[in-house]
């Protein structure tokens, strides 16, 4: 059974590059909300387990967070070429993103750092995660085969 992955895989085609290890990884830009995942069908390694990384909340602060919000707001996340131009003539300090996992390498320690963290919740272990969606770094929905149902439920 063939999976739908257009919205995270193949983002950088146009430069010849492959998706990293750590790609969709994010922290969300809104503000102040838990969020919290309901698995309603048996989620294994391979039909999109939620990710997060623990100890991650502690990374962004404020500021950071801001920043990474307004550039989510105004399109600069985007991968496409023109808005990678546009975020790249960004100051350095201002060169944060949402959705950041894309942009690492698979060989930068920092993404070594997070992958060895990250863990994956399997429908074994539960089948309800609640966790701080704008602090800590996660992911979800990697299909590699099958289907999966969630329920997302957020709490403003």
């Amino acid at each position: 059974e063939s999976c739908d992955v257009s919205f995270w895989a193949g983002k950088f085609e146009d430069v010849g590059l492959p998706y990293p290890r750590t790609t969709y990884l994010h922290v969300d830009s809104e503000i102040g909300t838990l969020k919290c995942i309901v698995y309603l069908d048996t989620v294994g390694e391979r039909n999109g387990p939620f990710c997060f990384v623990p100890g991650s909340h502690r990374c962004f602060g404020l500021l950071e967070r801001l920043v990474r919000k307004a550039n989510d707001v105004s399109g600069l996340d985007s991968r496409g070429r023109d808005a990678r131009e546009l975020f790249c003539a960004l100051p350095r300090p201002l060169r944060k993103k949402a959705a950041f996992g894309y942009d690492l390498l698979d060989s930068a320690p920092e993404s070594e750092a997070l992958l060895a963290r990250e863990h994956r919740f399997l429908s074994e272990e539960g089948h309800m995660i609640l966790f701080d969606n704008d602090r800590g770094a996660h992911r979800g929905a990697m299909m590699l085969e099958g289907k999966r149902r969630v329920l997302q439920v957020c709490f403003h």
